[in-house]
């Protein structure tokens, strides 16, 4: 299960990548197919960070102490709810915990960027 969450976190790399380049291409090229597929890539990315979030959940709650970050923040004389607490207890834990917020807010962002980028695209093309 803990391949399963590292692998899922260079996939999301991999994607959130892509989708930055194809975005930036779709606004220069002004292709909206381009730019829809850079936002269907962020939801593949959400995906991607949610599955290793529940993989080291998992790993937590099945006290895997093969991983480094489970044998520090967690033991397993402690109770259940701090076992769950343990996820953001690391600053590992706590940064792919904040990447699942920050990634809801930026997709917020970004539909107001692409509606903006759509609404100059439209503009431009009029002249």
């Amino acid at each position: 299960m803990s391949d399963i969450g590292g692998v899922a976190l260079k996939f999301a790399f991999v994607v959130a990548i892509y989708a930055v380049v194809i975005a930036l291409l779709g606004v220069r090229l002004k292709r909206q197919e381009m730019i829809r597929s850079a936002e269907r890539a962020t939801y593949g990315v959400f995906g991607l960070v949610t599955i290793a979030m529940v993989a080291l959940l998992y790993a937590l709650l099945a006290h895997d102490f093969r991983l480094q970050y489970v044998a520090s923040v967690s033991s397993r004389a402690m109770p259940t709810f701090y076992v769950i607490a343990a996820l953001w207890g690391g600053q590992e834990g706590s940064m792919l915990l904040c990447s699942g917020s920050w990634r809801c807010i930026a997709r917020s962002w970004w539909c107001k960027i692409v509606t903006a980028i759509e609404s100059l695209c439209h503009m431009s093309s009029r002249r």
